[in-house]
């Protein structure tokens, strides 16, 4: 693990389209009025950049439990951000076009982020499978005779 691992969260490309995301939500609320200033443009701001800063928090633990489990949480924020765009559309900041543009972005981030979830899974499992292969088990221990 510490091999694949020790290049930095900057290069995986689940991180780096979820920067893209941000920067992109970013762009979009600065037209927002000043009276949105503190209300969904925070609320987008926060949840957009909290992917983001989920996926490095994982990336940063201990075990792939760890991993996986920041992930989900960064899963939780992306799904917030679709909420947010929602209604940002039913408010009319933003037309239905900008929407399905800033949904088709959502559903790419989305699929990169399962993946990634699942990749680690896989790890995981196959950790434990080598573990398992050199672990003998504790029964051949009990009740020997000298």
């Amino acid at each position: 693990m510490a091999n694949e691992f020790s290049r930095g969260f900057e290069t995986l490309e689940v991180w780096k389209v979820s920067r893209i995301f941000r920067n992109n939500i970013n762009n979009l609320v600065n037209a927002f009025s000043e009276e949105e200033k503190y209300l969904l443009r925070y609320q987008l701001l926060k949840s957009s950049r909290a992917v983001g800063n989920s996926i490095a928090k994982g990336y940063g633990s201990q075990g792939f439990d760890d991993m996986i489990h920041f992930c989900r949480i960064g899963r939780g924020h992306l799904l917030e951000t679709l909420d947010y765009l929602y209604i940002a559309l039913d408010e009319k900041y933003i037309s239905a076009q900008t929407f399905n543009l800033f949904k088709k972005e959502y559903e790419q981030l989305l699929k990169l982020l399962n993946g990634y979830i699942g990749y680690l899974k896989k790890q995981e499992d196959v950790l434990d499978d080598d573990l398992d292969m050199v672990m003998e088990p504790a029964a051949i221990y009990v009740n020997q005779q000298a």
